[in-house]
């Protein structure tokens, strides 16, 4: 994990501009680290300061650190990774004990392909009330070896209990080979 470090006079200046919730972040590294004249700060936090932050935000972040930006959303190739950069829990069953366990499997894949739909999709958001926008969605076969991806197919229109629309057919295709089983668990 790349670390990266600055000064505490500087983290004064970013620490004026950003709000209470990233503000109590930044104390925190600053407690930890009362002794230090430089803090480091990690890459991961880097980037979702980033994925939050607004255009000013953007700018002040690019002027203290060079941030290793991942090449390419198709680079991260599995949930862990995924729920990584989103900064947040990784899900499974355990997290759902309070429904009962015949869909207990079913609900936490569906809450796992929630992450991933909101990784993959960036700020791209389905907008159920247009008959212009592409909907691209993973389309499944079953044979001898089970669920297997076939391809991505498309609506303008809604089609209400689909597992998951995506911005474009790379993106659905990717995640349809990619996380198969997840959709496994769905079914």
């Amino acid at each position: 994990m790349k670390i990266h470090k600055i000064t505490r006079s500087d983290l004064e200046i970013i620490y004026s501009k950003v709000c209470n919730s990233w503000k109590t972040k930044i104390d925190n590294e600053l407690n930890s680290q009362k002794f230090s004249s430089e803090i480091n700060v990690s890459n991961d936090v880097l980037l979702q300061a980033y994925k939050e932050g607004d255009s000013d935000h953007k700018k002040l972040i690019d002027k203290y650190f060079t941030i290793d930006h991942p090449k390419s959303l198709f680079d991260v190739k599995t949930y862990k990774e995924v729920c990584k950069r989103l900064g947040q829990d990784e899900l499974d069953e355990s997290d759902f004990k309070f429904i009962d366990k015949s869909i207990r499997l079913k609900t936490c894949a569906q809450a796992q392909l929630n992450q991933i739909v909101l990784f993959y999709n960036d700020d791209w958001k389905v907008d159920i009330k247009s008959d212009n926008q592409y909907r691209y969605y993973p389309y499944f076969r079953t044979g001898h070896a089970g669920l297997v991806f076939d391809t991505s197919s498309y609506h303008t229109y809604t089609v209400l209990g689909l597992g998951a629309y995506f911005k474009d057919k790379e993106t659905s295709d990717f995640v349809g080979q990619n996380y198969i089983e997840i959709y496994k668990n769905l079914y």
